[in-house]
């Protein structure tokens, strides 16, 4: 992986996503409140060959909503995260595009399917309102049971 393309995935999953937060939060500051959700990834905390930017700018933010959490709570802001394993989206495409491969990683996911993207609404939708309110600091594994499955 050159340079160049190690700090652009950083800079697209990691900076923005701080710069983001830090406007966001300025204005949540002065309306008393508030809720950011950051879309991290179940591959934050596994091994993904080949993908080491990428792996590493999501473990950076899930460290990111958890200690923003913590510094932003006294402002009544909450800062949680979404990990989404394999979704139909074009990102894995290339893998799941391939029988042999996709059967390898449908193999390892309990569910036995990959993710439909708007299956993640409701849940952006329960972690920015009112209904989870004393939740903040929390990621929640959006993966088909893959995280919990160790064979």
């Amino acid at each position: 992986m050159s340079l160049a393309d190690w700090e652009l995935v950083l800079k697209t999953n990691l900076t923005g996503a701080y710069l983001t937060c830090r406007e966001t939060a300025k204005m949540m500051k002065r309306q008393g409140g508030g809720s950011i959700v950051l879309v991290s990834s179940a591959f934050a905390e596994r091994v993904l060959p080949y993908c080491l930017a990428y792996v590493v700018s999501k473990a950076g933010l899930s460290e990111m909503i958890r200690n923003l959490s913590f510094e932003w709570a006294r402002y009544d802001i909450r800062v949680n995260g979404i990990a989404p394993g394999y979704f139909d989206t074009d990102m894995p495409a290339a893998v799941l595009g391939d029988a042999k491969s996709r059967k390898a990683v449908l193999d390892r996911i309990p569910r036995r399917r990959v993710g439909d993207p708007p299956e993640i609404a409701p849940l952006a939708v329960y972690l920015a309102g009112d209904a989870s309110d004393y939740m903040t600091g929390e990621i929640v594994y959006m993966d088909g049971g893959q995280a919990n499955y160790t064979a």
